[in-house]
């Protein structure tokens, strides 16, 4: 038996040239011009300056480049998109400390951006006997490179949409969204979650915001201690109070985007490099949440959501409705509340800066929350409050 989906756009990931093209480049181009980078615009004659400096000059076509930024930019090559991810690995084996900081790119990225993907993994032809057991096993297999890949998972969960084949799209989508919300709790998962081991202390962060006077403060309160537990505190992985937000440590992967919500309130751990991750895996697990409401009738109710929804559809109003129609006491203060949170200006502070963050982070990559909204079809639900147009969703 083959898995066959009956849609010509899913030769290769299904947001190919609408999505993953777009932000691979733009992440590329901003990681090596930073400043100077100008979201959207090729800026070929810059690029390709940055390849010849370290001896690559004819890795790239110019015309190739600035063809990737048009209006209807082909589908990128493997051999050229490889380039990209080889110039990072040169400045690496080179000891470019830019290569070699925790937020470099690492080997593969920009190939995994544009010729993989959890959705793209799935629709792959297979010919076992029972199709679903195949994409199950599929699915359980998948690593996400990177948050940034994993949050394109998330979006193109939401979009899929086909008819035909031997399984169900509704099956398919909710496969998938599963495992993003399962890839993003065990980055969270309260005392394991792999993320926190990326994450500076408070220590660390508190000693990179101190004049050299303060570290030398810092520095003597250690020494006075017995042991001196400077290097330790220096190093140790940070732990959100999940407790002291209202969340059970217990929550299940399926209840990551209401975690993650609630974890707005911790005004002591959300700061530097941790308030970034989580506004990414936050938004993430809002749309792979959302996708998968998609396949449950029952999520559902004649007039509106159901309870259990409030919270996706909360992080959905945040990041992708219009300013003018983001209602913090309707779509903010009571699903936080609901889900067990106590909504304070602090929380309410977080939330917005978050709201904002994403928007900047998307803006740096040419693309925007209409977009993003557009694909994920939010405006599905009610056109008039959402971002976007009223295409369905896989428009």
């Amino acid at each position: 038996m083959q898995l066959v989906v009956d849609s010509p756009s899913f030769g290769a990931a299904p947001l190919l040239r609408e999505l993953r093209q777009p932000f691979a480049f733009n992440h590329f181009k901003r990681a090596v011009l930073g400043d100077r980078h100008v979201p959207g615009e090729p800026q070929t004659a810059e690029v390709m300056a940055v390849f010849s400096q370290v001896g690559m000059k004819n890795c790239m076509d110019d015309r190739t480049w600035t063809g990737w930024f048009s209006d209807q930019p082909p589908t990128a090559g493997k051999k050229a998109v490889a380039n990209l991810d080889r110039y990072f690995d040169k400045l690496r084996r080179l000891g470019y400390p830019a290569a070699l900081s925790p937020g470099a790119p690492p080997s593969s990225f920009y190939a995994d951006l544009t010729d993989t993907g959890l959705v793209e993994q799935l629709l792959r032809r297979t010919k076992a006997k029972r199709a679903i057991k195949e994409l199950l096993y599929r699915a359980s297999v998948y690593k996400a490179t990177s948050p940034c890949h994993l949050h394109l998972d998330a979006i193109e969960c939401a979009s899929l949409y086909f008819e035909g084949g031997e399984v169900a799209c509704d099956q398919l989508k909710a496969i998938a969204a599963q495992r993003v919300l399962e890839l993003i709790y065990e980055r969270w998962k309260p005392g394991q979650g792999s993320v926190y081991k990326e994450l500076p202390s408070s220590l660390k962060i508190r000693w990179d915001r101190s004049d050299d006077q303060g570290k030398e403060s810092i520095r003597q309160f250690f020494a006075e201690l017995i042991p001196d537990r400077f290097e330790v505190r220096m190093s140790e992985a940070p732990s959100p109070d999940w407790i002291g937000v209202g969340a059970n440590r217990d929550f299940a992967a399926s209840d990551i985007h209401k975690a993650l919500f609630l974890l707005a309130a911790d005004v002591d751990f959300l700061v530097a490099e941790r308030f970034d991750a989580w506004v990414l895996d936050l938004v993430s697990a809002g749309i792979a949440a959302y996708a998968l409401a998609q396949t449950n009738p029952g999520a559902w109710e004649p007039f509106g959501l159901s309870p259990t929804c409030r919270y996706w559809n909360g992080i959905r109003a945040l990041f992708f409705s219009a300013e003018q129609y983001l209602d913090v006491e309707e779509h903010l203060a009571r699903p936080f509340s609901r889900a067990g949170g106590e909504f304070t200006d602090d929380v309410e502070r977080n939330l917005l800066a978050a709201r904002a963050s994403y928007w900047n982070w998307l803006e740096g990559l040419g693309l925007s929350a209409r977009k993003i909204s557009d694909l994920a079809g939010f405006a599905s639900l009610y056109p008039q409050v959402f971002v976007g147009t009223s295409a369905g969703c896989g428009n």
